[in-house]
Order: C-alpha cells, then structure tokens, then sequence
C-alpha cells in the first residue's frame, strides 16, 4: 500500500512538475512576444509623421471663411492639392501637409479647424501662422495687385478725409493702439469679413473693406456709430 501511495505521489508531482514548466514556457513566450510588439509599435510611431491641431471661432461668414482658406495657403507657400474642395482645403509644403476645415457654429460664427502633419519639426508653428492668416481683415479678397499686410505685425496709417492723424496697431485679443488719442478702440471682424474699429463703445464706428488694388482698408462711419459725420477713411501699411 505504501509503495502504491508512493508511486502515486511520484506520478502526481512529475505531472505538477509538466505543467509548471508549460505554464513557465507559455509565460516567457508570451512575454518575448510582447516585447516584440511593444518594440514594433514603438518603431511604427517613431516613423508616423508628427501633427499639430488648432481651433477657430470666428465672426464671419461661411463664404468669408470659404475665401479665406486658400488664401492662407498661399500666403504660407503651400501649394493646394487638387482634392481640395466644398468647406475644406489641403495644401503641401515641404515636409508639412496642411488642411483647413470650416464648419458652422452658434451664434452664427465660423469653426475653423486647421490640422498639420509634418515629416519634421515646426508643425505646430505652421499651424500658428495658417491660424494667423483666418484671423486676417482682407485675406479672403480675391487676388489683386497685392495681399492683405501682415494684420498684426504692420503699423497703419490712419487717414480721415485725407488727413493723417497717426498710427494705429491691432492685436489678437481685439485691443488697439493709436498714437492721435487716448481713448480705448476695439476691433473685430464681421460676417462680412469687414474690419470694424470701434471707438469709445460705440461713439464712432467705422467700416473698412480691404482694396486688394491699393492695398489700403479703405470705409466710413458704420450706421451703428453715435457719430455721423461722413468722414471717409483710409487706412494702409505705415510706410
């Protein structure tokens, strides 16, 4: 009986001894192959190109938005790819892929979304610059002698009735500086692509549409305006 038991033991323990070594084995195997998928994906995104994302609520139009895209490209230096079209544009430079999306929002405003893919640095600063170019007065004009200026890194002159009263620069957050008067201006853009300047809230208001054949705003009072005194202005790149 003790020799049976014995025996008995012996059998199960070699068999325990089996599967521990089969589970041993399956452990290692499996691991080895998770490494080596860990080492592929790693590989696979080390080669997958970088991209940088950036949204846009805008105040203009459809069309304006519409007009605006391959507007940027170009003034960028990418060339536009053929598929492009509808409320979407694509464009190639270099080592970066660009796409411009507009979409409707509340409000009715424009979401602008703007993607770039890059075999390379400098995807997130080329996203920065086409975001730059959509906030612009006057980039979606059509082509004419000239382009809309750099919006906010020129100095304009500011001319009422052709008489220059001094500079004004705009900024992103919608503040202005003007050099002639010490009173708070505003500026946006409207659903037309309009440049309005809005000075003291409401007290004068004035108009601007960009004339890609002088490059100058050129525009009067708004009928929203306090103050209606048919003063005509003109506004171009300080020289």
């Amino acid at each position: 009986m003790k020799n049976f038991q014995f025996a008995f033991l012996q059998g199960v323990s070699f068999a325990v001894y089996l599967i521990e070594r089969r589970l041993a084995r399956t452990c290692l195997f499996s691991l080895l192959c998770g490494l080596v998928f860990l080492g592929t994906a790693t590989a696979s995104f080390a080669q997958a190109p970088g991209w940088s994302r950036g949204q846009q609520n805008l105040a203009i139009s459809y069309d304006e938005c519409v007009r605006r895209m391959p507007a940027a490209l170009q003034a960028e230096g990418y060339s536009r790819d053929a598929n492009s079209g509808g409320n979407f544009v694509a464009g190639i430079r270099g080592v970066h892929t660009a796409v411009i999306i507009c979409s409707p929002a509340p409000d009715a405003r424009m979401l602008v979304q703007i993607v770039v893919a890059s075999n390379g640095d400098g995807g997130g600063r080329e996203r920065e610059r086409l975001q730059a170019q959509m906030e612009r007065p006057g980039s979606g004009q059509p082509p004419g002698s000239c382009s809309a200026p750099d919006f906010f890194n020129t100095s304009f002159e500011w001319i009422e009735n052709d008489r220059s009263l001094g500079t004004t620069n705009f900024y992103r957050d919608g503040s202005t500086r003007l050099t002639w008067i010490n009173v708070p201006h505003i500026w946006r853009t409207d659903s037309n692509g309009d440049l309005m300047v809005y000075g003291d809230g409401t007290r004068w208001v004035t108009r601007l549409k960009f004339d890609p054949t002088t490059c100058t705003f050129r525009g009067t009072r708004d009928r929203t305006s306090q103050t209606q005194d048919g003063v005509q202005t003109v506004m171009r790149p300080k020289q």
